[in-house]
């Protein structure tokens, strides 16, 4: 009888001493995904430096006579005046660095990840290996999302320009026009006057005889032409208004 799918044990990580489950198509487990096996043969243990474990010679010797420990600072180990960045665990006959509480990591020493309920030890930033990829990648998210929502300000930005200058371009262009032969109309500043219209004058010739005859009472209230919607004709303006 064949044994149901829900059954079968997935197999656990290729690491040594890890019992974590491996991924679907790989021989590693979520956490150690990304770390490098030691290159020698049969050896499951994760890389230190040159592609070999610890044990295997990926970190130096000690160069003392007949001692096997690793060196630390230099040439030489611990006890045989090797200089360490931090003191030996206080762990009676552990000569490894101590990270926190005057422990090795093997003692207690390490810090664990601050995210809840997670065991490992941290590798970067208060978080271990896989917990601080995840922070990564909400990072990034966060990231491209700012990039978005920045791209449409300057997209509504550059379109707000772009109507103010059309805007200032057709008034321009409408001072420089003629009057059409209409009797008068009005305009106003601090009241309204009656003007007559000269078909043969520009806004902008009007605008200069209009401050000869009707100058404002300040230098800071100048007459100032705000065409208004053409009810004849596109080069027709229906009033001066104080701006």
């Amino acid at each position: 009888m064949a044994t149901p799918p829900a059954l079968l044990l997935r197999p656990s990580c290729a690491f040594k001493d890890c019992r974590l489950d491996a991924l679907p198509n790989m021989d590693k487990c979520e956490v150690h995904k990304f770390r490098k096996q030691c290159r020698m043969p049969d050896c499951f243990n994760i890389v230190y430096a040159r592609h070999l474990c610890v044990r295997h010679g990926g970190k130096k010797k000690c160069t003392a006579t007949g001692c096997q420990a690793n060196a630390y600072g230099g040439n030489f180990c611990g006890q045989h005046g090797g200089s360490l960045s931090k003191p030996a665990c206080k762990f009676q006959g552990c000569i490894k660095q101590s990270h926190t509480r005057g422990l090795c990591v093997t003692h207690g020493g390490g810090r664990r990840c601050q995210m809840d309920g997670c065991g490992h030890y941290a590798r970067g930033g208060g978080l271990c290996h896989k917990h601080k990829s995840d922070h990564v990648h909400q990072q990034q998210h966060r990231h491209q999302v700012y990039n978005s929502s920045t791209t449409h300000v300057k997209k509504d930005t550059l379109a707000i320009k772009e109507e103010q200058t059309e805007l200032h371009i057709h008034q321009q262009r409408l001072l420089h026009t003629r009057f059409e032969p209409i009797i008068k109309d009005e305009y106003y500043c601090r009241g309204s006057y009656d003007a007559a219209y000269k078909d043969d004058l520009t806004h902008t010739e009007f605008l200069a005889l209009l401050l000869q005859y009707f100058p404002p009472n300040t230098a800071h209230d100048p007459w100032k032409l705000k065409p208004r919607a053409p009810v004849r004709s596109p080069c027709s303006v229906d009033g001066l208004v104080m701006v």
